[in-house]
């Protein structure tokens, strides 16, 4: 899909008229005086680099929110902890005073057993009837294979795409 705006796509097809009408007017015309002489007949040259200026700004915007969203991330891993260490002190000293409840307006902590926990002291000598085995495909290695001439049914290279290439200073 095309992101440009209607004024941008008229432009286009505007400058690939006056590209149409330039090379049959002169088919020896050279690639760079034709790309000069394009530029000052349409708008299309200033709009794609507004364009890509605007994509550059929103990948800088996208970089911005992973780094927020890591910076978060972290702060809710370190909140996580915080509160978990909260509840083991105060569950540490219920139990050693003898506390098995601790009501107050808007909560009620109590002491209890919870269940026992899984302990693996050598999963080498687990039987294999508790373990999953997930086949898990290979995606790198079939389109190598795929690349390297090889058939395989249910595969196949798909048509690449071009891409844009920006460079910044």
């Amino acid at each position: 899909m095309i992101y440009l705006t209607e004024q941008a796509q008229a432009e286009a097809a505007k400058h690939k008229a006056w590209r149409e009408c330039l090379l049959a007017d002169d088919p020896a015309l050279d690639e760079q005086t034709l790309a000069d002489t394009l530029e000052g007949l349409t708008d299309l040259t200033d709009m794609l680099r507004a364009t890509v200026r605007a994509a550059l700004s929103d990948e800088a915007d996208v970089d911005a929110c992973n780094e927020l969203a890591e910076n978060l991330k972290a702060r809710m891993h370190r909140l996580k902890e915080r509160a978990q260490r909260r509840r083991r002190s105060v569950a540490a000293i219920m139990q050693d005073t003898g506390m098995e409840r601790l009501a107050a307006p808007d909560f009620t902590a109590s002491l209890r057993h919870n269940q026992p926990g899984l302990v693996i002291v050598d999963d080498a000598m687990i039987p294999q009837e508790f373990w999953r085995m997930v086949p898990t495909l290979d995606k790198l290695k079939l389109k190598e294979a795929l690349r390297d001439g090889a058939k395989i049914d249910g595969a196949a290279l798909g048509n690449a795409e071009m891409s844009l290439t920006v460079r910044t200073k």
